[in-house]
């Protein structure tokens, strides 16, 4: 194939050598370095020994923590014609359900990871029961690339499963050939106007189709230098971005909606000093809805340090047309019905807006069910017949005229420009990630032990800009009177709500934030009747998630986060002196309850030392700037997965009292 991303790489080695194209920053403060020759050698000596391993069309799951090594194994797997499926690292203490449930669906001949990492997966026991090979690339030593075998590569060959961040009982691998991700990158270059003279920053997922298609191999792809380094370091310090931009002299980076929000929140006028993102190009926006205040906000709050509004790029994409589907032109950005342009389609792009319910074509500037077709549409969901005729094999009612992807997104086009103004079907979209409700509703059902079939609802609403998760469950009679009981004998004064509702909604919280990294912002109990469903007894979310932001509901007890991001009219809470002494016990609950009262609930008068901090509220984002703030406080470097590791003030503190400054 003449145009596939290993025959780039071959000519840009030939070419230019000794040319950086990767610069990793590790959380340890080391750089790591790549320059094409290096790289070209590395990929071809791995692949020799995944051939040894495996044959042509044979799956390796990628199991790697952000790093060289992973964007090494990839396109080793590439050049020796093995089928690459990145997939989320497994973390100590976490669920591993997505894990088994890819490997079930994959059944791959080979496992790839690191040295460090190696451990964590011996343990996994449907790792074990795969029959998979291990292998940690980072201890191979480099094989003679005389003896690596081209595969056989066409454009219809494919490349890698891009596992969608579906529901967990049953994830979706979206099948991508050479000719898709050719097709796309190409599609991003003329997009984004890249060249061999642009530059590239990036933190986002390895794993993520935005951060692998759009961060790792768009500058691979046409031959430019691109700066990464984790999505971690990001959280617990997005100033890191735009330092990096800074230094680097940055064209283009960009990351989901939530990201420019974080750094307008978190960066502070004094970590602003010396930031020049003059550079910068394209600021590009995606993978979940663009907001217009957003991109304001972002301007506005970084205009003093030469960003310019016009770098702004919003754009769409989903992984089942590889990554990008509509962006740009760089330079301008357009709000329409208050709603920000996700830009031109890409080029052999066509789109149709479609009426959902008769699958024909709706008129210009109608809202409709978005529907595309190119060259970058990939060929289906690995072992999922039906649901890629579904999804893949669109055709209009009226016309005949076909197949077309559907997307399940909702938009209109104007003047050749796509927007986007919601979901099809109910989806949860929180920093990036998509949440299929019955997931976070199985979850809810596993800890509360009176809940029947269909009693809960999962939906996301918006606060202050962002999407939040909330949940209605229909509590039971037992429920319902100890509540009354409860409200009948308080007293001012006395707590809102019985013990054991408390412990309940503690409970919820840990177990939905213990599973998918993301705090429940309200929670309501209904009585017995009065949970919405339809006639044949089916969950009506959106019907829920109406009556509680209407107030129509009536639930017999509401929880909500009430700390100062989600209440901005409340009093900001005082930060205690955490530094000026105390034990580093002391300090970490400090900084923990100030977190609680900034973040959940502002009333929050004490906590526990063994109290877990995913059941205080502690969410993803939340334990990485906790944990710089406990690192301040306390002197002592706290790593980027302390707090789900260590899980409690008490175990923190005896972790960090053995840890040196």
């Amino acid at each position: 194939m003449p145009d596939s991303i290993q025959t780039r790489l071959c000519r840009h080695a030939q070419d230019r050598p000794d040319r950086p194209i990767y610069q990793f920053l590790r959380d340890d403060g080391e750089t790591q370095t790549l320059t094409f020759g290096e790289l070209h050698r590395r990929v071809l000596g791995l692949a020799v020994v995944f051939q040894e391993h495996a044959s042509q069309g044979e799956r390796a799951i990628l199991l790697y923590p952000p790093g060289l090594e992973f964007i090494e194994a990839f396109l080793a797997c590439l050049a020796a014609g093995v089928v690459a499926v990145p997939a989320y690292p497994p973390r100590r203490n976490r669920n591993g359900d997505r894990l088994r449930a890819i490997l079930d669906d994959a059944r791959p001949r080979l496992i790839l990871t690191t040295a460090r990492t190696l451990p964590l997966l011996e343990g996994e026991e449907a790792i074990s029961a795969s029959g998979a090979v291990c292998l940690a690339t980072d201890g191979i030593a480099d094989r003679p690339i005389e003896s690596w075998q081209p595969p056989r590569i066409q454009g219809d060959t494919i490349a890698f499963l891009q596992y969608t961040s579906g529901s967990t009982g049953t994830p979706r691998g979206v099948i991508v050939t050479h000719g898709n991700l050719s097709a796309n990158e190409r599609a991003i270059e003329a997009g984004f106007r890249n060249t061999p003279d642009s530059v590239l920053v990036g933190w986002l997922p390895p794993f993520h189709d935005m951060g692998l298609i759009g961060n790792l191999l768009q500058p691979l792809f046409v031959g430019f230098p691109a700066t990464l380094f984790s999505p971690g370091a990001f959280l617990r310090d997005p100033a890191q971005w735009l330092r990096a931009i800074t230094a680097c002299r940055a064209t283009v980076s960009g990351a989901p909606n939530f990201a420019y929000d974080h750094c307008v929140k978190s960066i502070t006028e004094e970590q602003k000093q010396g930031m020049d993102l003059s550079s910068w190009a394209v600021a590009y926006n995606g993978a979940e809805p663009v907001r217009a205040e957003t991109l304001a906000r972002f301007a506005a709050a970084f205009a003093e340090q030469g960003f310019r509004a016009e770098a702004c790029f919003p754009c769409y994409g989903l992984a089942e047309s590889t990554l990008f589907v509509s962006g740009g032109p760089p330079g301008r950005s357009r709000v329409v019905r208050g709603l920000v342009s996700c830009g031109r389609l890409a080029e052999g792009t066509r789109v149709v807006v479609v009426d959902p319910a008769t699958l024909t074509a709706r008129p210009p500037g109608s809202v409709g069910e978005v529907w595309t077709s190119s060259a970058s549409v990939a060929q289906g969901y690995w072992n999922r017949p039906q649901e890629t005729q579904d999804t893949f094999g669109a055709c209009l009612a009226d016309t005949g005229e076909g197949p077309f992807l559907r997307t399940g997104d909702l938009g209109f086009l104007v003047d050749e420009e796509l927007y986007i103004t919601g979901r099809l079907k109910d989806m949860i979209c929180i920093r990036g990630r998509n949440l299929y409700p019955q997931d976070v509703e199985a979850a809810v059902e596993r800890v509360l032990p009176f809940l029947e079939a269909n009693a809960c609802a999962a939906f996301g609403v918006e606060v202050t800009g962002e999407e939040r998760l909330a949940v209605v469950v229909e509590a039971d009679r037992h429920l319902v009177r100890r509540i009354r009981e409860a409200e009948q004998k308080r007293t001012p004064g006395d707590a809102a709500s019985p013990r054991e509702l408390d412990a309940l909604i503690g409970q919820v919280r840990q177990a939905v934030n213990d599973e998918f990294e993301v705090a429940i912002h309200a929670i309501a109990f209904v009585r017995p009747g009065g949970f919405p469903r339809t006639s044949s007894g089916k969950v009506q979310r959106r019907a829920c998630r109406e009556g509680m932001l209407a107030g129509t509901l009536d639930p017999v007890f509401a929880w909500q986060a009430t700390g100062a991001e989600d209440a901005p009219l409340s009093e900001p809470c005082e930060r205690p002196d955490a530094r000026s002494g105390g034990t580093i016990q002391e300090r970490i609950h400090a900084e923990v309850l100030r977190w609680v009262r900034s973040k959940v609930d502002a009333g929050i008068q004490r906590i526990d030392y063994d109290d877990s901090f995913i059941s205080l509220g502690v969410d993803s984002v939340g334990a990485m700037a906790l944990a710089l703030d406990i690192e301040k406080a306390t002197g002592k470097r706290v790593e980027l997965d302390a707090l789900y590791v260590h899980s409690t003030i008490n175990l923190l503190a005896c972790h960090l009292e053995s840890t040196p400054s």
